[in-house]
């Protein structure tokens, strides 16, 4: 009976835990704003990748370490 009673308790916390996660997945989805921005910014980032530089601005060597 023990037994039963535990196996009950612990599926019960995970369809808890599995509606609390499907609830912030809802709430945080994002938006088409947000899915325009990944997909230009996985663009320049391979773009990056393949011209061996960042979509970033480039900063000087000096600037990095100042003490040389």
């Amino acid at each position: 009976m023990k037994q039963k009673k535990i196996i009950a308790l612990v599926s019960l916390l995970v369809l808890i835990g599995g509606v609390v996660a499907l609830a912030m997945w809802i709430k945080n989805r994002p938006t088409e704003k947000q899915k325009a921005f990944q997909e230009k910014f996985s663009r320049d980032m391979r773009e990056g990748a393949k011209n061996k530089t960042t979509s970033g601005v480039a900063v000087p060597r000096k600037t990095l370490n100042p003490s040389k």
